[in-house]
């Protein structure tokens, strides 16, 4: 697991392309149905859920990066909160992706998506910007966030069929 395999793992749960997910998303249910469908605001929600535990825990907690971590002392990638390790942004929203997902893939696109996880994982902690806590705490973070969404997910589907009765 070279540094160069950990850079690729690393950018690809980065803001920036999780950015182009959500386009890439919305734009499928347009073309599909002409609006965006319940799963893919539900995913909208987890991730959004995700991104706020992070940003507050990072706020409030404030665990110093690993010495030497890319961005260390504010300048470069990292800035704000994000000079703070835990937890794992990169991590937990992969683990939101992959948690929210895993039911309506199949057996191996599941495993798949949780090897890419487990590669997020590692290349947080290869490239040096996280201590082993920060991903370990990350990957559940991610399902609780994935899994109260898919509830709120439900619940609102329940009340709009309620509503059309």
């Amino acid at each position: 697991f070279g540094r160069g395999v950990a850079w690729v793992f690393s950018l690809s749960a980065s803001l920036e392309l999780f950015a182009v997910y959500v386009v890439v998303l919305a734009l499928r249910d347009v073309y599909r149905g002409g609006r965006l469908g319940w799963e893919t605001l539900g995913f909208y929600a987890a991730l959004a859920l995700s991104m706020v535990v992070v940003l507050v825990l990072k706020a409030g907690l404030r665990v110093p990066r690993p010495p030497g971590a890319p961005g260390d002392g504010g300048a470069g990638l990292l800035s704000g909160v994000d000079v703070y390790s835990f937890p794992s942004g990169h991590v937990a929203r992969a683990s939101t992706l992959a948690a929210y997902f895993q039911g309506r893939a199949r057996r191996i696109q599941a495993a798949l998506l949780w090897l890419w996880v487990l590669g997020v994982a590692v290349s947080r902690l290869v490239l040096g910007a996280h201590w082993l806590m920060d991903v370990a705490a990350s990957l559940p973070l991610g399902v609780l966030c994935s899994d109260l969404a898919k509830a709120w997910t439900r619940w609102m589907q329940g009340r709009r069929a309620t509503m059309a009765v």
